[in-house]
């Protein structure tokens, strides 16, 4: 069964929470905004390389020791969220193969799937067929934990990592920015920045955003242009999407 999402007209206006299609549109107040236009100029590659980064920034460096008490209901659906995934890391009767399945259930469970996958297609969205949608979005989360977060993610160095919640900014009624310090040994600080929306009265993620890179929109960029380089079809991607999840078991 394909997920539900906004209707066509409203798709843009919804992901970008009213901001007239861009998403996202306000600064997440993080380092130089020229990192993106320096993502863009990357090659396939080092995308892939920056987008993994993220990804394990996001889900690596997870637990509060000794940082500030934060309160509101978006810094605890943050910080449950992230101590899970910790827990899942050290945690060592877990294989990796475990672990990758635990956080996919979680990422199923946290991230706005809908919303984040289509936005991950692009415009291909409008072009893709009913079956190609819902094959895309049933592989979706499998696919993101395989090919980002499992290439960098050294569980032993996790450990020594610290963070803490800075604080919470509401874009407006449903969107936030739960702002995190994460602290490494042997690197300076930076700021993980976790989007939340409220949908339908529950909490979910939908990006995640590491020195002005967005997750969402480096990886929408690595999904159209494989798209693009394959004369513009759907269908392309989901065969390309199969074959790395198969190459990872």
């Amino acid at each position: 069964m394909l997920c539900s999402a906004p209707a066509e007209h409203d798709w843009m206006e919804s992901m970008g929470s009213r901001n007239g299609g861009r998403f996202p549109k306000v600064s997440y107040g993080l380092g130089n905004h020229s990192s993106m236009g320096r993502y863009l100029m990357m090659s396939a590659v080092d995308r892939r390389r920056a987008v993994t980064g993220i990804v394990v920034a996001a889900t690596a460096f997870m637990l509060p020791r000794g940082g500030a008490a934060n309160t509101g209901e978006e810094a605890e659906f943050a910080r449950a969220i992230l101590t899970k995934v910790y827990d899942l890391f050290l945690n060592q009767n877990y294989s990796d193969e475990e672990v990758e399945q635990r956080l996919i259930v979680l990422f199923d469970e946290t991230f706005d799937v809908p919303t984040v996958s289509r936005f991950a297609l692009g415009r291909y969205w409008r072009s893709a067929s009913l079956e190609e949608r819902e094959e895309y979005q049933r592989i979706f989360s499998t696919y993101f934990i395989k090919n980002y977060w499992r290439r960098g993610v050294d569980r032993s160095e996790a450990a020594k990592d610290t963070w803490d919640i800075v604080s919470v900014r509401a874009l407006d009624d449903v969107d936030s920015f739960v702002i995190c310090r994460v602290v490494r040994p042997t690197a300076p600080p930076k700021e993980l920045v976790l989007r939340t929306r409220l949908i339908e009265g529950r909490l979910r993620l939908i990006d995640a955003v590491m020195d002005g890179i967005s997750v969402l929109s480096a990886v929408r960029d690595d999904f159209t242009s494989a798209i693009r380089v394959n004369g513009g079809k759907v269908e392309s991607l989901i065969a390309l999407m199969r074959a790395r999840i198969e190459a990872s078991e």
